[in-house]
């Protein structure tokens, strides 16, 4: 945790914006080299771009590139160094602040290793995380930390600032409630506001899931390699039945 002036800087910088950037956050040689070999053990669970059904996958699986990887899910199991970052003091330290005392880290949301390929990786519509999932409350935090560079023709995320505040209402979205509509003036003058978030290898940033973001397609010639968590309070509950319930959240109060 860094000292408390910079600390309470950081936390007012995030509920401004709905996002934090953290420079320089940690080494990340070894993780790449571990996210490295199990990409190419590939044991599941994971998902394949041609499953994601964004734009720009592959159409099926058995289509060139169909099994491409995007996604190792359930990584804070597969080893002890994830759950090292996971459990990165400074990072709890902040997101006790901004969250709740007591935080869990939810094993049905992220908890990924993601890849982003070149010819095959598909790009990211506009979104907020919290339209797939199913808390008590909307407020969870996830940490994207960039295992190697990923600037704009990396295809990087772009945030909308200060949207994680905002008020929408269901026709700004999709028919199926996922995506924010880019077909309309009153979307697309607040998109025109978006940020990209070019991240350098061992960038860290923190974002709410209420935070409007998207990212574009990885034309570098270089995977693109991310490892994501997200947190939430123990007293954020996920709805039972759901999606966001069907994996045991990790206590890291212990």
């Amino acid at each position: 945790m860094p000292n408390a002036q910079l600390a309470q800087q950081q936390i007012a910088a995030f509920r401004r914006d709905g996002y934090l950037h953290l420079p320089a956050f940690c080494k990340t040689d070894e993780l790449l080299a571990l996210a490295d070999r199990l990409a190419a053990q590939a044991a599941p669970p994971l998902e394949y771009e041609a499953e994601t059904g964004y734009p720009g996958a592959p159409p099926s699986i058995d289509a060139p590139g169909g099994r491409t990887l995007r996604r190792l899910l359930g990584v804070y199991a597969r080893h002890p160094l994830f759950q090292d970052h996971a459990r990165d003091p400074r990072v709890l330290g902040l997101l006790s602040e901004l969250l709740a005392p007591e935080l869990m880290l939810s094993q049905a949301h992220h908890n990924c290793l993601m890849f982003k390929d070149p010819r095959y990786g598909s790009s990211t519509d506009w979104h907020q995380d919290i339209r797939y999932w199913r808390f008590a409350r909307p407020d969870l935090i996830s940490s994207w930390l960039a295992l190697n560079p990923a600037g704009p023709e990396g295809g990087c995320l772009y945030f909308v600032p200060g949207s994680h505040s905002m008020q929408f209402r269901a026709d700004q979205f999709d028919s199926e409630q996922q995506f924010f509509r880019t077909d309309t003036a009153e979307n697309r003058a607040l998109l025109d506001q978006a940020v990209p978030i070019p991240l350098a290898a061992g960038d860290l940033v923190l974002f709410h899931s209420r935070l409007l973001h998207a990212a574009t397609r990885n034309t570098t010639g270089v995977v693109r390699k991310s490892l994501i968590f997200t947190y939430h309070g123990a007293d954020n509950a996920p709805e039972p039945g759901t999606r966001s319930a069907a994996t045991l959240d990790v206590s890291l109060s212990e």
